[in-house]
């Protein structure tokens, strides 16, 4: 033993050198088995009995899973093409739900409608339901702004029609309202008044006065407070659209649906009323034909406004909205002699255009 003693050592010391380099050195992987300086060690699988799958390696922000960032693409909606704003309508989907689930930002959302998508079906929806909605908070002057912008769109013949009534009654109350048309005040009768003499003094036919004010008869008494009207009123006739609108100053009263001259005989430009008749004869070439006779084409009402071209009434409802006289304009008896109780005589301006 005392011989073997040296020997002994080297190999003992062999051995520990080889069981260090074997445990803390190498593993059996051939990785080492300490972590390495910039990795991060709770993420790093470090146990050398797990084989490590690429498939499985987290993934960092700086390269992220191309499956998963193609999953994401596929849910990210294609931005729209004019310039980030949602389309027509998918925004008025939006504002169809924000009013099913009754919030007021549908309201906000309908305008946008109008603004962004004007002409289209949408926005044309949209500002009928803005129409509704400023009709039932009495705000006439909205509401009357969206009807307008409504009744430029696409609508059934029902539709138009149901929005148009809509729009002539908002418009007639809020041409009478004094607080929405400053032509509008009251007047107090002062001794030796007359109403044809204050209906002259505002310009406006003494009938308006008797049906703004409710009267039974002309007869007014000293102290009477009236409601009365800064006239004259005008009308717009638009030959193709075969359409009379009746305007105070700037305002939109009502409109009438009326006949025109065949073959473009009805003239335009601007005119003055010259002349009103109840029950007019009707003067042709040689002859009269008197009011009531068959052959009397004039109807209940003459508002002449050029030498042998005037508004009338008629006996044919069914001529009205087409091309159907000789040059005069044409409206239903109602409507005609409604109409009459608004003009005066050369005040009152008749525009046509074709």
């Amino acid at each position: 033993m005392g011989k073997l003693g040296p020997w002994v050592f080297v190999l003992v010391l062999a051995v520990v050198v080889a069981a260090y380099w074997a445990i803390y050195v190498r593993t059996p992987g051939g990785e080492p088995s300490v972590p390495v300086a910039g990795r991060n060690s709770k993420t790093e699988n470090t146990d050398p009995a797990v084989p490590r799958d690429p498939r499985h390696t987290p993934q960092t922000d700086d390269h992220p899973d191309p499956a998963k960032t193609q999953d994401n693409d596929k849910k990210t909606e294609d931005p729209p093409e004019d310039g980030g704003k949602p389309a027509a309508s998918e925004l008025y989907r939006l504002a169809i739900k924000a009013e099913e689930a009754g919030d007021a930002k549908c309201i906000e959302l309908y305008r946008k409608v109008v603004e962004e998508a004007g002409g289209s079906k949408e926005a044309t929806r949209a500002a009928v339901k803005l129409a509704e909605y400023y009709h039932k908070q009495r705000d006439a002057s909205e509401a009357l702004k969206y009807l307008k912008i409504a009744l430029s769109g696409e609508l059934s013949g029902e539709q138009r029609e149901s929005l148009r009534q809509k729009l002539d009654q908002l418009a007639y109350e809020q041409a009478f309202d004094p607080q929405e048309n400053p032509r509008v005040s009251y007047y107090v009768v002062r001794p030796n008044d007359t109403l044809s003499g204050i209906g002259k003094r505002y310009d406006v036919p003494w009938e308006l006065l008797m049906r703004l004010n409710r009267l039974k008869s002309d007869r007014i008494r000293i102290d009477d407070r009236l409601k009365v009207v800064k006239g004259p009123f005008d009308v717009v006739i638009e030959k193709s659209k075969f359409k009379l609108s009746l305007q105070l100053g700037n305002k939109y009263v009502k409109s009438y649906r009326v006949g025109v001259g065949k073959e473009d005989s009805t003239p335009t430009g601007v005119f003055k009323v010259k002349s009103k008749l109840e029950k007019p004869d009707w003067y042709r070439p040689g002859k009269i034909i008197k009011y009531g006779d068959p052959e009397n084409a004039l109807g209940t009402r003459w508002i002449g406004f050029t030498k042998g071209c005037g508004i009338h009434g008629t006996w044919e409802p069914e001529t009205i909205g087409s091309q159907c006289s000789d040059g005069c304009v044409r409206m239903l008896n109602k409507d005609v002699e409604e109409l009459f109780g608004f003009l005066t005589i050369k005040n009152s301006k008749v525009t046509i255009k074709r």
